[in-house]
């Protein structure tokens, strides 16, 4: 087995040259680069110069070996592993050398390509750690789902849950308070499905004030036994397939049509259509304001129709629970405003200063989402090319209490924002800037700020930046 990047690789042997020559040469098809060094002060002075992943000291001697320094040295290699070769006098020294640092212990009787194989499993078994902690650092740092924005703690939970409900068919209730994504969580949810690959049909009931039977969802009232069940042409049913339903704004539809969708979740079938040959239907789903479950106990929503909604259910953090994800979203909805108005967003074109960013980080947006994207997209509207000040904000931003949060830090020695919150909005200028200076080149920012650039791609994509934007 060959790796995208070789392992490095270094064997220590004081005695047995020829062994180590045997070792590398066995370990080279497999994409191993070798280093083979006399003793330990060689090999000192090779790690300080350039670390490797795998370091192999061969134990040949008789007597004692002396572990107390090399513990101390071994302690300070955090991302080498350490593999020792030793012979049957060394044995004893077994339990000593693991104490010591040294990981795994390989008998030097074996023969060289035996103890190349278990080197290269090794180099294997780190692979496979790798890539586990690269996965489970993308679940645990997302800061996008499908459609969804936002790399928050409330929406990194949000997005776990969305993995769990989309495996299953059950019907789901989506709660949040208006201009929160609900919609577009019921989007994602369908589009990481099994049935991604069909239709999902959007229906707002808030427009039904005046459809007493329900036929938007159901299509015309049938004739027979069954007559209120959804039509096999002319309803919402028909239209999603095998896909799904989102019946937006539920806690709006009319009692008439409540009663309609309870007949329907007691016999779920197209109109005419028996038990024993049903057509495919599609998944429901719900979405709610927060006091949906105080409707119900007010006698204004059907309760068996809330219960057999709230099979599943999904609470949308409004914005002011997840100020972290702010400026991503800002720059975000600043791009789509940039691209609309034929403009650049970031470079040579609009950007926020700090102080706007502090401003929209500090409002507590009680329209969420829609109200920020509608304000950054008036801001830029409006403004000229360049940086987007104070006085390009909404009255109600302009006048806003810079010092009111709480726990809070000094900014440039006038704002008041928490730490956490600082720490975001200086990495955003900073990368912000460091790419601006670049123009996008990645390679080249990687070597300004002295960070690497995996590193470096984690932070951009966690701020939504796009190195594009800057080229």
């Amino acid at each position: 087995m060959t790796w995208d990047e070789p392992f490095k690789l270094m064997i220590v042997d004081d005695e047995s040259e020829r062994l180590a020559q045997h070792l590398a040469e066995a370990l080279e098809p497999a994409g191993f680069k070798t280093t083979i060094v006399r003793d330990v002060a060689a090999a000192q002075q090779v790690l300080a110069r350039e670390p490797v992943d795998f370091l192999v000291l061969s134990f040949n001697g008789q007597g004692a070996l002396n572990l107390q320094p090399l513990q101390s040295w071994l302690s300070s290699l955090t991302q080498t592993r350490t593999v020792a070769l030793l012979s049957e006098s060394l044995e004893s020294y077994e339990d000593l050398l693991h104490q010591a640092g040294v990981g795994l212990i390989i008998p030097r009787r074996l023969n060289p390509r035996q103890i190349a194989q278990t080197l290269i499993n090794q180099g294997e078994l780190r692979n496979l750690e790798e890539q586990n902690h690269r996965l489970r650092q993308m679940v645990d740092t997302r800061t996008a789902y499908e459609n969804l924005l936002g790399g928050s703690a409330p929406m990194r939970a949000m997005y776990r849950l969305l993995d769990q409900i989309a495996r299953t068919d059950a019907p789901v209730l989506i709660t949040g308070e208006d201009g929160t994504e609900r919609v577009d969580v019921a989007r994602a949810i369908h589009q990481k499905s099994e049935r991604a690959q069909q239709p999902l049909v959007a229906i707002d009931c808030r427009k039904m004030a005046e459809d007493r039977t329900g036929a938007a969802v159901f299509g015309p009232l049938g004739n027979g036994s069954y007559s209120t069940g959804p039509s096999l042409r002319h309803s919402a049913f028909a239209r999603a397939g095998k896909g799904a339903i989102v019946l937006h704004n539920i806690e709006t539809m009319p009692p008439e049509v409540q009663r309609r969708l309870v007949d329907f979740f007691h016999r779920p079938f197209f109109q005419n259509e028996t038990p024993g040959s049903p057509q495919p239907l599609a998944r429901i789903m719900a979405t709610a304001g927060p006091n949906l479950l105080g409707k119900v106990e007010a006698g204004e929503f059907q309760r068996e129709l809330f219960y057999r909604l709230n099979i599943l259910q999904v609470r949308v953090p409004p914005l002011r629970e997840r100020r972290e994800d702010i400026p991503m979203l800002a720059q975000h909805f600043l791009r789509a405003a940039a691209r609309r108005l034929g403009v650049r967003a970031t470079v040579g074109g609009l950007t926020f200063s700090s102080k706007v960013l502090l401003r929209l980080f500090q409002y507590d947006w009680p329209e969420n989402l829609e109200e920020l994207e509608r304000t950054v997209a008036e801001m830029a509207t409006h403004a000229q090319d360049g940086q987007l000040e104070v006085e390009n904000l909404p009255p109600a931003l302009q006048q806003l209490d810079e010092s009111a949060n709480g726990e809070s830090i000094k900014l440039n020695g006038k704002s008041t924002i928490p730490l956490k919150e600082a720490k975001r909005l200086f990495e955003t200028e900073y990368f912000t800037g460091l790419l601006r200076r670049t123009h996008g080149n990645m390679a080249m920012a990687s070597r300004y700020s002295h960070v690497g650039r995996p590193y470096l791609y984690k932070k951009i994509r966690e701020y939504g930046i796009e190195p594009e934007e800057f080229r």
